[in-house]
């Protein structure tokens, strides 16, 4: 072994070797040019094991970053080199560990440069300890990112409407973009912004701004108002400086858009079958950067028929390996083939753009920030639905397949058309029971109409009548008078006008707001997350195999609650027989079969047949996966059920 002068630690019997020996942190001593191992101490063999003198250090320490390697050979021209954060294997696996180290030279006696010494540090526990506070903080952003950002946006006449949002590739951190949309009386707002920095800080930066505008634009200001007031605001919030937002309102009917373009890229604007441009840039600078009080400069454009107007964040622009002026002309290059390609009859223009132009923006170049897409493209107005029919118990089925016919172009959430399915069946059920006038008893008098007329409002609410020429009848005790009920609980207002005592006539209203789902992606364009599919047809549809779970699957209404009925009633030997009933396949439960499953429940109990039984008590226990319509109308109602056939899948076998 090579001699050590004095001073150093080495082969050399005293102090030194002791000191050496016992010291906490990893010290590895070597030799020439190669950088040969001649002496470790005790906690680096206990750390590195195995044999290691004579070997070169990249062996010995397995992983040797570059910057490790350069330290080392800086050490040996003469210099001292710290590198923070080395992330070293064990000999033989085993958990990583990471390591601050401070690379010297050491001289012999003649003063000329001999070798390397190294002291490493564990900081293992530190690093674990930052990593963790990274994770918890992308967390949270992630979190507050998607409380924040709108999960679904309005269904307006005229315009049509789609967002898609990427967060960033893990590691990248997340950051303040965001896209939002609001209803107007005149026209419809969309807004596009992007707070700068990244993480918690930028993310509730981000959350701040959007709510001063968006509660601006609601009041019914035009885009400078509503950037005035953002730019005052981030004067006094701090992270809120330097934000960049584009906001454009698309006017009802004409389809002239005002926008502003404060420090943010200019929207797009293309037309089915013909090319992306450019609009020019308008407004004043990012948020809080100019003198306070600076006006926004307005800009204005007119959308012909058919025409898309795309607003999108820097990250659409900003993409690895390529110039800005490139992702430019790449980005005007996809919108153009999206608009230029065959139509998805199932999906609208926007959201096949917003889906492409993502998709193909992330396959090309990869995501180094976060990407939001907002698109609106004008079309026509949707008619009003309007159907007339007798008041016959088919009336149901015929209203639900008129409204799901009309709603259909609309693209609305699945959630939606389930709620006012289930509330306008409700009505018409309700108008067909009671809507035969008093006098007309013979087969020669004309039969009893029921209208219903809807229309879709300029803030995105539906609005649909129910008209009969029946007599009010206040509800007896009991189960009846659950379809108001119902049709309450899946709409945002519903209002009764009916004449005097004993007149003819009741007109009832719904009101609720239409949405379709906006897309928000983590990482992957690829993700599709959505809910259990419910049988929408018709028909009730049973299986009948003899087992103790029932699977119902259909429409439970008027006409189909009897059959219903009978295959509880039979299945379960009148309530004495334990029976599961499964109803995640029904996409209509109308309050006709409510009644049915209230009497059910209750035939395996002491308790009267007024009140639903407990579901450990009763023969029947109902089953309603997570986001079917049964499981919402149960909620609804009340009535007790499970999410799941299988209770305990430890011993289920796959």
């Amino acid at each position: 072994m090579s001699e050590v002068p004095s001073g150093m630690p080495g082969p050399a019997a005293g102090p030194f070797v002791t000191a050496f020996e016992l010291s906490p942190e990893v010290v590895v001593v070597t030799e020439g040019p190669e950088h040969r191992v001649v002496s470790v101490n005790e906690a680096g063999r206990l750390l590195l094991g195995g044999e290691f003198e004579g070997r070169r250090v990249a062996a010995v320490l397995e992983g040797l970053p570059p910057e490790g390697v350069a330290a080392w050979a800086a050490a040996l021209a003469g210099h001292v080199r710290r590198v923070d954060g080395w992330c070293l294997s064990r000999r033989g696996g085993g958990p990583e560990v990471w390591f601050d180290a401070q690379v010297a030279p050491w001289h012999d006696p003649d003063g000329q440069v001999r070798g390397v010494v190294a002291h490493l540090q564990d900081v293992t526990e530190r690093v674990h300890q930052h990593q963790f506070a990274e994770a918890r903080d992308h967390d949270m952003t992630t979190a507050l990112q998607e409380i924040v950002l709108p999960q679904d946006l309005p269904v307006v006449p005229g315009v049509e409407l789609a967002a898609a949002y990427l967060l960033a590739a893990p590691g990248v951190g997340v950051g303040g973009d965001w896209f939002d949309v609001v209803p107007g009386a005149d026209g419809v707002s969309l807004v596009v912004g992007d707070v700068v920095g990244r993480g918690l800080g930028a993310a509730a930066a981000m959350a701040a701004v959007r709510a001063v505008l968006r509660a601006r634009l609601a009041a019914g200001a035009d885009p400078e108002e509503a950037l005035r007031s953002a730019d005052a605001f981030a004067r006094g919030y701090p992270d809120a400086v330097g934000t960049t937002v584009c906001v454009a309102q698309v006017e009802h009917g004409s389809g002239r858009v005002r926008y502003c373009t404060a420090g943010h890229p200019p929207p797009l604007t293309a037309a089915p079958g013909g090319t992306a441009h450019y609009l020019p840039r308008s407004g004043a600078g990012p948020l809080g950067t100019g003198p306070a009080g600076t006006p926004c400069e307005v800009a204005e454009h007119r959308l012909g028929d058919d025409e898309m107007l795309l607003l999108y964040t820097d990250g659409a622009v900003e993409r690895p390996s390529r110039s800005t002026s490139q992702n430019t002309l790449d980005l005007a290059d996809l919108v153009s083939r999206a608009v230029a390609g065959p139509a998805d009859p199932d999906q609208a223009l926007a959201g096949t753009l917003c889906d492409d132009v993502l998709a193909r923006l992330v396959r090309w170049t990869g995501s180094g920030d976060d990407i939001a897409l907002l698109a609106a493209q004008r079309v026509p107005e949707p008619a009003r639905l309007s159907v007339s029919l007798p008041a016959e118990p088919g009336a149901v089925r015929a209203v639900r397949r008129a409204l799901g016919e009309w709603l259909a172009p609309l693209a609305v959430r699945d959630l939606d058309e389930m709620a006012v399915q289930h509330a306008l069946g409700e009505v018409v059920a309700n108008a067909v029971v009671h809507g035969t006038p008093e006098g007309r008893t013979t087969d020669a008098d004309p039969p009893a109409e029921i209208s219903v007329e809807g229309r879709l409002g300029r803030d995105g609410r539906l609005v649909v009548s129910v008209a009969d020429t029946g007599v009010w009848v206040e509800a007896a005790p009991g189960h009846r008078g659950r379809g108001l009920g119902l049709a309450r609980g899946f709409t945002e207002r519903v209002t009764i006008e009916r004449g005097r005592p004993g007149a003819e006539g009741t007109t009832v209203t719904l009101e609720l707001p239409l949405s379709r789902a906006a897309q928000l992606f983590e990482s992957s364009v690829d993700e599709r997350v959505g809910a259990p599919e419910s049988a929408q047809a018709d028909d009730l549809l049973l299986d009948d195999d003899g087992s103790d779970v029932l699977v119902v699957a259909g429409a439970v209404d008027l006409t189909s609650a009897e059959h219903l009925h009978s295959a509880l009633l039979r299945r379960s030997v009148g309530g004495t027989a334990p029976l599961t009933v499964d109803l995640t396949g029904v996409g209509f439960l109308g309050s006709v079969g409510v009644r049915v499953l209230f009497e059910a429940l209750a035939w395996g109990s002491a308790e009267s047949p007024g009140s639903p039984a407990d579901e450990t008590a009763a023969g029947i226990q109902l089953v309603a996966a997570p986001g079917s319509a049964a499981q919402h109308v149960l909620e609804t109602v009340g009535l007790p059920y499970r999410s799941s056939v299988v209770d305990d899948l430890s011993d289920f076998e796959w």
